[in-house]
């Protein structure tokens, strides 16, 4: 008998500087050798007492980066992306939800990381939306290279878009 799958709620980060490149982390379990590493947005789940997603995008941005910013500097939210999908042999359904964030320069100190964030986060990269879908690393979540370029053009809605899980 499986396991019960678990609803999780998350805060993720276009972190865009100046050149319109993307804070992303090359993302890979080494418990699950056989899966491909992909890049990934900074952020993650919510944790018990936090009721508002900027604030957990706030704690992840610090805790993956060593970057501190006010909820109030978040743009957004910009995105929506949900799906189900399996950490360690736990099945997990996500609702993922994209804030944007624009930095003049960001040096991305790892001494924040918690455990699972060290073990599982590479590398991190800047990435213009050109390198994103030229990547033979996947990028998630889909769509996030069309996203960047709409909103470094401004023409996003006020509804957060839907992305593909």
């Amino acid at each position: 008998m499986g396991l019960e799958q678990l609803h999780r709620r998350a805060a993720r980060l276009v972190v865009i500087n100046r050149d319109g490149r993307v804070c992303l982390f090359q993302c890979n379990d080494p418990q699950q050798p056989l899966e491909q590493p992909f890049w990934l947005t900074p952020g993650g789940g919510v944790e018990p007492g936090e009721e508002d997603l900027r604030m957990t995008a706030c704690r992840e941005l610090l805790e993956e980066t060593g970057h501190r910013v006010q909820p109030s500097e978040l743009i957004g939210p910009i995105a929506i992306c949900e799906g189900s999908w399996e950490w360690r042999g736990q099945p997990i359904y996500s609702v993922d939800t994209y804030f944007a964030l624009r930095v003049d320069n960001l040096a991305v100190d790892y001494t924040n990381q918690d455990p699972i964030e060290a073990e599982i986060l590479g590398q991190h990269g800047w990435l213009s939306p050109d390198e994103m879908d030229a990547s033979e690393l996947a990028v998630v979540p889909k769509g996030l290279a069309q996203l960047v370029r709409d909103l470094m053009a401004r023409s996003l809605s006020d509804t957060p878009r839907v992305l593909e899980w």
